[in-house]
């Protein structure tokens, strides 16, 4: 169970991850094994593109829902902001 750390995504890492994803447009009305067929979609497109090393399926889940929150949580406090 002892796996090095893996290495953080770049800038560049994120913005290439993220048009892919959009690129794909993946909703929750989707059946769970066309999901899983539209994430090994992009994790062969990213690995194909991307400059630093290989990530797995894994990795991007936990990076777009981390970026779904972080959205979440700048437009909640913009809303409070505005109240």
């Amino acid at each position: 169970m002892n796996t090095p750390k893996r290495v953080n995504f770049t800038e560049n890492d994120k913005q290439l991850l993220l048009d892919i994803i959009k690129k794909r447009q993946i909703h929750k009305k989707k059946i769970l094994i066309k999901k899983s067929e539209i994430w090994i979609k992009i994790a062969e497109e990213y690995n194909s593109q991307c400059e630093s090393e290989p990530r797995c399926i894994k990795q991007f889940k936990v990076f777009y829902d981390n970026a779904k929150r972080n959205t979440r949580k700048e437009a909640a406090s913009q809303h409070v902001n505005l109240i």
